[in-house]
């Protein structure tokens, strides 16, 4: 995804030089150096940045304000500057429901495609995506999840991930999620009581998941649940261990 991740930085520079430019996620956490001496972007965010994009803004609003974004990187005199590493284990539980009258999330389905389940379940579907927990149990050398989150998975309470869903459906118009978990099924207690209280809640839901769950984790319980809460298609993670 990087040569996108580039078209799509240096193509707002080009379009807006005199906008403000602020990135993250996995992608601009590992090449932070080379998208702001490229001239990329203004500023990077590393790793999960809730907490340091805040710290960030209190800053920005008070000069005198103690905030330190911990792992912002910026440039500044030509030169790379990243303010220390960002704090560890940020909470999994955001409620980001009202942020989304910032965005027409309900028309995104009309002019690109999340990944290729997005398509494949229909392109007149509108999707969102939902994170249940962050993380992953798994602590395979070749996958960025266990820097980039840190070690172990942190859950949100089962009950927020099912308001969060119902307010997609029946307020934005939303017709199917793509779970963003790096380990959906982690729990499956937990897990199977998400998918029953969607299915009981929000029968209309349909949903894919294009970040792979782990194929071992699945059962026969945990399937019946998965259909009837409304899963259309699901990748599987080959993990090695190594």
């Amino acid at each position: 995804t990087k040569p996108v991740f580039l078209m799509i930085t240096r193509w707002i520079k080009d379009t807006y030089p005199n906008l403000p430019l602020f990135v993250g996620g996995v992608q601009a956490t590992y090449d932070y150096k080379e998208l702001l001496e490229g001239r990329h972007c203004d500023v990077v965010f590393c790793k999960e940045s809730e907490t340091q994009f805040q710290a960030f803004i209190e800053r920005c609003a008070d000069p005198a304000s103690d905030a330190m974004p911990q792992g912002t990187a910026f440039r500044l005199d030509n030169q790379v500057y990243k303010l220390g590493e960002p704090e560890p284990n940020v909470p999994a539980e955001w409620d980001i429901r009202p942020f989304y009258s910032l965005i027409d999330i309900e028309n995104y389905h009309k002019v690109g495609s999340l990944a290729a389940f997005s398509r494949y379940n229909g392109p007149e579907k509108s999707f969102a995506t939902v994170l249940s927990n962050r993380g992953c149990r798994a602590r395979c050398t070749f996958c960025t999840v266990r820097d980039f989150n840190g070690f172990g998975v942190r859950q949100r309470p089962v009950e927020s991930v099912v308001e969060e869903i119902k307010f997609l459906v029946r307020e934005k118009g939303i017709q199917q999620i793509d779970w963003l978990d790096d380990d959906l099924l982690w729990d499956p207690e937990r897990t199977i009581d998400m998918f029953k209280k969607i299915a009981t809640e929000v029968p209309e839901l349909e949903w894919i998941c294009n970040n792979g769950v782990i194929a071992a984790a699945i059962t026969d319980e945990m399937m019946y649940w998965m259909v009837e809460s409304g899963m259309k298609a699901f990748k599987i993670g080959i993990e090695s261990g190594n």
